[in-house]
């Protein structure tokens, strides 16, 4: 695990965590941080492949949002926004302002202004792709206190970033949070632009309005389920679920979050709980078996969640003192390694022992499938070679494995106190007796290497697999010291059987 720590001492970095696209110019995805409100805070930018403090930017005050915003002066970067709600404009009251952040320099690009005595503008704010054709990202800003012309405060404008005119604004119900999350969601409707979701977790129980990025037209709201209630506190887009060729919602509330789809809103799952309730975040294919997943967070705890049937892959547990995922970044390959790391947000981690400093961190906890495979689908009239490879820490060396095999699913079940991602069937039973059938190997049982790894080839006669044609079966290993119980297992690794 890597662990980027706080560059200024107190001011709990990692309460806030964004991945954002390659500001940096490395070509890996990178990091924006903040503290946790104490007047004293930057938005810090850190390079995903080795955690470099590449800029800081800073006002006054603490800004309340951050996003990465089109490339506003020409350096073929995008560049950084911060909304700071209580600030004025120079000469003017106070109504609050977006700034713009050169990324390469930190040097101040522009400011987007408020217009009206105390409405807060840049509450909040994100991106949008261009949805008035001048081949620039927009804006989506947020004024939590501006009364609209319909007499009710919150209003959230949609900014042209090319032309710096507004597009449209969309007006609150009055509750007080119109507009406390904002997210572009994707073309949803198949117009050719991006579409974008308001959330009003205070409205009643909570909403989420979905509208369309062409017109601002609604398309849709997603309400509470039942007893859920501040329905869009945060939102976040996923990738397609459910193979309906558009992406999902995926929505904090009170007490969890509900996955909806991205088409017309419909409930998809609903995660419920305190494990769930701290923050939100996509994720790539954990499990890899071609759906992406997503991450929720609450009470020290990390959990990773299948996108296919919203199951529980993985649980990261840490310390409660730390706020140990108190925030949460996109999980993602961040180095081109092949590794999903998921940024976690340790805010009240100390950098001295034993002094209580809340200096802040962020924990890059890397997600170690332990078995790689060559192809993930194999003809079964051509039949061929399989090749899988485990590795296992260094540590493991010498230990003994088994390659498993399940033809009917990913479990998971416990073996001996082992969680394996595989469920019991008679392919399972054969394989951890080392009888393959039709996959030849004499390599499935065996012993890791002086560095814990191993290499299986596997060979499928042609049309051994006819009766399997159509299906996905599992593979996954698991490891163990000579004569002890078994302490490691691989995640599942899915092959497809084709014609």
């Amino acid at each position: 695990m890597r662990r980027f720590d706080a560059v200024v001492a107190g001011r709990a970095d990692g309460a806030v965590i964004l991945q954002v696209p390659d500001l940096s110019g490395d070509g890996h995805p990178d990091l924006l941080s903040a503290g946790l409100g104490l007047g004293n805070g930057a938005v810090i930018m850190r390079s995903g492949l080795n955690g470099q403090l590449l800029e800081s930017f800073s006002s006054t005050t603490d800004a309340a949002c951050f996003y990465d915003v089109a490339d506003m002066n020409g350096d073929g970067l995008r560049d950084v926004a911060l909304g700071f709600p209580d600030q004025n404009p120079p000469g003017s009251p106070v109504t609050g302002l977006v700034r713009i952040y050169s990324s390469a320099t930190g040097a101040e690009i522009m400011i987007l202004p408020g217009f009206f005595l105390g409405e807060e503008y840049g509450s909040a704010l994100c991106s949008v792709a261009d949805l008035d054709s001048d081949s620039v990202d927009d804006m989506i800003i947020t004024a939590a206190s501006r009364v609209g012309t319909n007499g009710l405060a919150g209003v959230v404008e949609v900014y042209s970033l090319g032309t710096g005119s507004v597009l449209r604004t969309h007006e609150g119900t009055g509750s007080g949070s119109y507009g406390a999350a904002v997210m572009a969601v994707g073309d949803l409707n198949g117009d050719g632009l991006s579409d974008y979701a308001i959330g009003d977790p205070l409205a009643g129980t909570g909403q989420v309005d979905v509208h369309s990025g062409a017109d601002g037209a609604l398309l849709y709201s997603v309400h509470s389920p039942g007893a859920t209630s501040a329905v869009g506190s945060k939102i976040c887009s996923l990738s397609d679920l459910n193979g309906d060729g558009k992406g999902e919602l995926l929505i904090q509330t009170n007490d969890g979050a509900l996955v909806c789809s991205g088409a017309d809103g419909a409930l998809l799952h609903e995660f419920d709980g305190d494990v769930y309730e701290q923050d939100i975040a996509p994720a790539a294919d954990f499990d890899l078996d071609g759906v992406d997943d997503m991450v929720l967070c609450g009470e020290s705890s990390v959990t990773v969640a299948s996108g296919a049937d919203f199951s529980t892959l993985v649980t990261i547990e840490g310390e409660a003192d730390d706020l140990f995922a108190h925030a949460l970044g996109a999980a993602i390959d961040y180095r081109g390694e092949g590794r999903i790391e998921i940024p976690v947000g340790a805010p009240h981690t100390d950098l001295v022992q034993g002094v209580d400093t809340n200096d802040g961190s962020i924990r890059m906890w890397a997600h170690i499938p332990y078995l790689y495979a060559e192809s993930m689908s194999i003809s079964s009239g051509a039949g061929g070679v399989l090749r899988y490879r485990g590795t296992f820490p260094a540590g493991s060396a010498g230990y003994n494995y088994r390659l498993l095999v399940s033809i009917t699913g990913k479990g998971p079940t416990t073996v001996n106190g082992l969680q394996v991602p595989l469920t019991v069937d008679s392919a399972a039973w054969s394989t951890w007796r080392n009888k393959y059938g039709p996959l030849q190997t004499n390599r499935g049982h065996g012993q890791l290497d002086a560095v814990g790894d191993v290499r299986i080839p596997i060979t499928v006669n042609p049309n051994a697999l006819a009766a399997a044609v159509g299906k996905t079966i599992y593979f996954a290993m698991v490891a163990g010291a000579p004569g002890g119980p078994l302490t490691h297992s691989s995640s599942a690794v899915p092959l497809e059987i084709l014609p």
